[in-house]
């Protein structure tokens, strides 16, 4: 029986993201990329700025896929979006994959990027890299794309956790950049709090979207994780 990978993107992306990830696994691994509402196919639909709100709507969507052997991966945003996803399914993940996003509790610096100027988070974005320079500088093509970006942004920048962490039975992977300004790897050693399992920090060459480099690991090493287990 194959294993699903759900795979959730970063901030402001869409499915298509985790494209070149269809076929880049074994045959025993099914990557399932998940459609937020407000992008892509379903960009005629209300954005969310609550993570565990749009986990509920997600939950029912999903519920054919939540099943064992079901495994989960979130970049950046999509991580909190994966966790949240997971406490609420009925049954745990065999895996919960997190990368570039620091543990639900870690206490973040009051500076938030979600309501910045255009420009300004325009400019947030260029530092963190990650998207083109040519979409950066179309301000017409950014003003369709920055009302999900803010969005997304809001949900992990104003999630509040909870007192005592809800800890998930299945191990969890975390990966960071070495040269990530924004998430570092300590920042991640908290997700050992949210499982009873084991928990794995591992860390990987590049930045904030180190993920998108052509020799990044990343695929091969989950693939390893899933098929191990």
């Amino acid at each position: 029986m194959k294993i699903r990978l759900l795979c959730f993107p970063s901030a402001g992306a869409g499915a298509l993201s985790y494209r070149s990830w269809l076929s880049a696994f074994p045959a025993d691994v099914e990557v399932i990329p998940v459609e937020l509402p407000g992008r892509g196919a379903r960009i005629k639909e209300a954005l969310y700025s609550d993570a565990r709100m749009l986990a509920n709507t997600l939950i029912s969507e999903l519920a054919s896929y939540l099943e064992k052997p079901y495994a989960m991966f979130g970049h950046s945003v999509g991580a909190l979006l994966a966790y949240e996803v997971a406490r609420a399914a009925k049954t745990d993940p065999i895996h919960l994959f997190v990368s570039a996003r620091h543990s639900p509790d870690y206490l973040c610096a009051a500076r938030t990027s979600h309501d910045l100027p255009d420009d300004a988070l325009c400019q947030e974005l260029r530092s963190m890299g990650g998207m083109s320079e040519i979409l950066l500088r179309e301000p017409d093509i950014m003003r369709l794309l920055l009302p999900a970006i803010r969005a997304d942004l809001s949900m992990t920048e104003t999630y509040l956790p909870d007192r005592v962490p809800f800890v998930l039975q299945c191990p969890i992977t975390a990966y960071a950049g070495t040269n990530d300004g924004r998430v570092l790897p300590a920042q991640m050693e908290g997700w050992s709090r949210y499982t009873s399992n084991t928990f794995r920090l591992h860390t990987i060459h590049g930045g904030h979207f180190y993920l998108q480099q052509p020799d990044c690991p990343l695929v091969s090493m989950i693939a390893d994780s899933l098929l191990c287990s």
